[in-house]
């Protein structure tokens, strides 16, 4: 698969969160976005080996990791979590319009994942 193509899931997403951005769902958006970025941080690739640094000078491209579909929408599943469980965290905190923004973020992504 060329770097450049985007898998089905990615797509979907990428797609979900340009009709976010053009509805101006601040709740959607973020979503998609934080799903996205959970995915691209899976793909990056830890270490550049050989003492050569990531950026500037010597600095070489590396491949990315390929993900498969169902690792992506476990990426996503996770995602799901972890805003559920920041939630009851702001809730539990007081700060009731933080995790409710968290749990609607969650649905989002909830809803995004059923057939």
């Amino acid at each position: 698969m060329e770097g450049n193509q985007l898998t089905e899931m990615k797509q979907k997403l990428q797609t979900s969160l340009t009709a976010a951005l053009r509805a101006k769902d601040p709740v959607s958006t973020a979503a998609f976005r934080s799903a996205l970025a959970a995915i691209a941080n899976a793909e990056a690739v830890e270490s550049l080996g050989e003492g050569r640094p990531a950026l500037g000078i010597g600095a070489r491209e590396m491949p990315r990791r390929h993900l498969t579909e169902d690792q992506m929408e476990e990426i996503v599943r996770r995602e799901v979590v972890d805003l559920e469980a920041a939630a009851a965290d702001y809730e539990s905190r007081g700060r009731g319009d933080e995790a409710r923004r968290l749990r609607d973020e969650a649905s989002v992504l909830s809803a995004f994942l059923e057939p």
